[in-house]
């Protein structure tokens, strides 16, 4: 892994999926690389079912836009036994779970991680939304509106 360095500029952003989600990782990493030229991205990645050929590709995709892409590993059995909510649509999987692991995961000199769903499509600059003062807060969150309160999810 390459030595990833606070400087300015530079937006390190968090995304994570499995398989069923690689069309719409492209298009939100497109949408990103193109509403912030201006900007060095970083994006640390947490993926599972695809290859190390699709990641290297990523990669390659990424360098092409002055932009970076970590991968990181984790324990697939580990997160295969989370409570995962019933979707009759198999939506949802394991990979929901995915984000909570980067606190653990990127290089402690990596001060700032904004998380995107890779559902999203970004139509403009993520500076200003990546330098929200926080308040001293480890996390900034917003609600999804659209989405219920998942009480099976305890």
């Amino acid at each position: 892994m390459r030595e990833v360095t606070k400087q300015q500029n530079v937006l390190h952003l968090a995304l994570a999926f499995d398989d069923k989600y690689v069309v719409p990782f492209y298009v939100l990493i497109s949408s990103i690389f193109t509403n912030n030229k201006d900007k060095k991205i970083v994006i640390h990645v947490i993926v599972s079912g695809v290859t190390n050929e699709e990641k290297e590709g990523i990669i390659a995709y990424a360098a092409r836009s002055n932009s970076e892409i970590i991968f990181y590993d984790i324990d697939i059995e580990y997160v295969s036994r989370l409570v995962l909510p019933d979707n009759e649509d198999n939506y949802l999987t394991g990979a929901i779970y995915y984000r909570l692991f980067f606190p653990f995961l990127v290089p402690a000199k990596v001060e700032r991680l904004l998380y995107i769903d890779v559902d999203t499509l970004v139509v403009g600059g993520l500076a200003e939304l990546f330098n929200v003062n926080l308040n001293g807060k480890p996390v900034g969150a917003v609600i999804d509106t659209d989405m219920p309160a998942r009480i099976d999810l305890g």
